[in-house]
């Protein structure tokens, strides 16, 4: 009876130990639905759709820019949990033949009063205006800019710039930007045996990354010499490249790579896990990633630990998980995942086309211990389940 009192009680430690090692840190709730328009699935531009987002400051508040179809909405998402939208562009491009949106790219840099979009039918150029919020209200369009779909607002010090198509280039070039009507060309965007096409990019410390319309993203300096082309990360409306601090998320089709840029000009991938993917988001020590258009394709990772990198909550985007249905009325027609955004360590925000909702991340629930830490000892006074001899 003794032996089967000790094989019974290990048989639960064994069943202890693998409940805890299966515990993860965080896990993943559906949170509040933002903007939905999943009641019709037509493609008609006047049918709003979420497509792409960019994350910029103004003044103190953090603002959450979101494609919808052919304009812009802007959100105060100082609290993350509770966004509000307090302006909406009103560009009227239009759109070439049947496409679902012309709107292809846009970007605002902080505290930075000109912006840019870019549209099948041209390019829009934007003063933000110098209010406590942002706004649309004067704007310029250039019909003639319709070559690249792309273009990379920053600033370098107090001179802001614009990365977009030039007469003078193959392609893209370089302007100081100094209001929406007054593009002041600087040179073109050379590297060596390529022809960049400029969609997208990212200013950090010395470095400037640019993304081109090819995937590859060149590294320059802010004297714009080339110094290589790190990665690649597709980055039409949004993006699979992503900077928080030191670290940087990169999703492609091998996967997703941490980079170590605290030598910005000399980035070192020092994490990855398989997969293909090319949307990317970073916070902290949390990655979200998702593949445009395939639907739960997302997945989250704990990247605290690099070299033993935890996928976070597995289940929580499986089709068969019941927050995941898409209503009935719509099929997969227009839920397809479109953009991943961390907001905050506790917030992401989920862009699936005619849904923007809101994803916590939470932590786990703890599961009861089965014995007391104590049994190592040999003590069993405390054991939770003992057999009597």
């Amino acid at each position: 009876m003794r032996a089967l009192t000790f094989i019974f009680a290990l048989i639960l430690l064994v069943t202890q130990c693998v409940t805890v090692a299966a515990t993860e840190e965080y896990c993943l709730e559906a949170g509040e639905v933002i903007f939905d328009t999943s009641s019709s699935c037509d493609a008609v531009p006047t049918i709003r759709r979420v497509y792409g987002a960019k994350r910029f400051m103004w003044k103190g508040v953090d603002c959450f820019a979101v494609s919808t179809g052919n304009e812009i909405d802007i959100y105060n998402v100082t609290d993350p949990k509770h966004p509000v939208l307090f302006e909406r562009s009103n560009f009227r491009m239009g759109n070439v033949g049947d496409e679902d949106t012309g709107l292809y790219n846009f970007s605002f840099c902080d505290d930075c009063r000109y912006a840019v979009a870019n549209y099948s039918r041209g390019s829009v150029f934007v003063d933000l205006g110098t209010k406590a919020i942002p706004e649309f209200n004067l704007f310029s369009k250039d019909v003639s800019a319709n070559l690249i779909h792309g273009s990379f607002v920053f600033k370098n010090g107090s001179q802001l710039y614009l990365v977009a198509e030039h007469s003078n280039c193959v392609y893209s070039g370089l302007h100081r930007y100094n209001n929406e009507d007054d593009r002041e060309f600087v040179e073109c965007i050379d590297v060596p045996g390529q022809v960049p096409r400029v969609v997208h990019g990212e200013h950090i410390d010395e470095a400037l990354y640019l993304a081109d319309s090819t995937k590859r993203v060149f590294l320059f300096n802010d004297e714009l010499d080339y110094i290589s082309t790190p990665c690649i990360a597709y980055s039409i409306t949004d993006s699979g490249m992503s900077f928080d601090g030191d670290t940087a998320a990169v999703a492609n089709n091998t996967g997703l790579h941490i980079f170590n840029v605290s030598d910005s000009l000399a980035p070192v991938e020092v994490g990855s896990v398989p997969g293909n993917w090319d949307r990317s988001s970073i916070n902290g020590d949390k990655v979200i990633v998702a593949k445009m258009g395939v639907k739960y394709s997302e997945r989250t990772f704990d990247i605290s630990t690099l070299d033993d990198i935890i996928e976070m909550d597995a289940q929580f985007w499986s089709s068969t998980h019941p927050w995941n249905f898409p209503p009935p009325a719509q099929g997969d027609e227009c839920t397809s995942i479109q953009a991943v955004h961390f907001i905050d360590e506790s917030t992401i925000y989920l862009l699936r086309e005619s849904r923007l909702q809101i994803i916590n991340v939470i932590d786990c629930p703890v599961t009861d211990d089965i014995f007391f830490s104590n049994f190592e000892t040999g003590d069993t006074s405390e054991w939770s389940n003992t057999v009597a001899n």
